[in-house]
């Protein structure tokens, strides 16, 4: 029952960030018609909008998030002045618009990688390190805010667009482009409002996520693929379909940290043992073909894995940790030569040991003719 309760907690946290994304992607496709893909850089242009004013104004944590939030405003209005306004009444303006936005996204993280150099950088913690119970299971004060705050913003976003004139004509432009331009909604001051607020909500993304994980010049790439997968998978436009989609994101997410480890697991070692921002990591496994069947073919394996986690390279020797086993693997050469794999690993280093599921690709040698 803990289990259930902490997955749905992590589902909804990852949810609530990646979904704040992805409802930008699809009200700026339904209104404005354009696929945004500078997102990656509004979300780090935002995020160090933040760092900067944490650092050189005033420390405060709320003020630091609301300063992210505004970041991300600034951006939002800068695309639409770069790109979106230069071409949307331009042929082909979906791939102008694609393409355009793609190359913002990527010329503005090396403007940041030259501003503020390849490392990484932490925001506060927004909402303290308070943590409280429910039915034995500890919640962080993060998670909390994280789902609150951004349950906020969606609320805010769409009181505005249903009871403001400027959020009717936004939704006059989601429901009929062409009929809201002949009754004199204007396109270039609607595509304004309209990345404003979308800069606004991925603003508060990347100031909830840079708090717990890191900021880079090119730390928005990953969010902005997850929310454009997002907003595709809910179908593009549909505000609602971003939402559940998100939620869906969030618990496969939280599922497979869970159940089939993540970049710092180890095989043979608790799910979330290790942990830090830097990791070493390295295994051996020999691999016997038994069985090759048309559509199934299944390898035996022993494997040893050797690696170490820590907030500093020199904790990467302080620590290290060993582990061995065996499993086997299920392929379909068929599916893009894609290999699942079940191991039991148990620990050289300490008593533990456990099952790991995963995936893996299939080597050369045993590709299909």
């Amino acid at each position: 029952m803990n289990d259930i309760i902490f997955l749905i907690i992590n589902g909804i946290t990852v949810a609530s960030i990646y979904g704040l994304i992805a409802v930008a992607v699809s009200i700026t496709w339904s209104a404005l018609g354009l696929l945004n893909l500078s997102y990656g850089f509004i979300f780090s242009f935002a995020g160090y909008g933040a760092w900067l004013a944490e650092r050189h104004i005033y420390g405060e944590p709320i003020f630091v998030m609301f300063m992210g939030i505004a970041a991300g405003i600034i951006g939002g209005i800068m695309v639409c002045l770069i790109v979106f306004i230069p071409v949307h009444d331009k042929p082909n303006f979906t791939i102008r618009g694609m393409i355009g936005t793609l190359a913002v996204s990527l010329i503005g993280g090396q403007i940041l990688l030259q501003n503020f150099g390849p490392k990484a950088k932490l925001l506060p913690e927004f909402f303290g390190y308070g943590k409280i119970k429910i039915l034995d299971v500890t919640l962080t004060a993060d998670k909390i805010g994280i789902i609150c705050s951004s349950i906020l913003m969606l609320t805010i976003v769409v009181r505005w667009m249903k009871s403001s004139r400027r959020g009717l004509e936004i939704r006059a432009m989601m429901m009929n482009p062409h009929a809201a331009s002949i009754v004199g909604i204007g396109v270039r001051k609607t595509g304004i409002y309209v990345m404003a607020v979308t800069g606004a909500m991925t603003g508060l993304s990347a100031a909830l996520l840079s708090q717990t994980y890191y900021l880079s010049p090119f730390s928005g790439l990953t969010p902005m693929i997850k929310g454009v997968s997002i907003a595709l998978m809910g179908g593009l436009g549909s505000v609602r379909g971003a939402v559940i989609a998100a939620i869906i994101l969030g618990f496969n997410e939280a599922l497979t940290t869970k159940f089939l480890g993540g970049f710092d697991s180890i095989r043979g070692l608790p799910d979330g043992y290790l942990y830090g921002t830097k990791a070493a990591y390295s295994n051996i496994e020999l691999r016997y073909l038994s069985h090759r069947w048309k559509y199934l073919w299944l390898q035996e394996i022993l494997f040893c894995d050797i690696g170490s986690t820590g907030q500093m390279w020199e904790q990467l020797r302080e620590n290290p940790e060993a582990t061995g086993g065996f499993g086997i693997r299920l392929a379909i050469p068929q599916v893009h030569r894609l290999m699942i794999r079940i191991d039991y690993g148990w620990s050289l280093t300490r008593k533990s040991s456990g099952f790991s599921i995963g995936m893996n690709q299939l080597f050369q040698p045993y590709r299909p003719l």
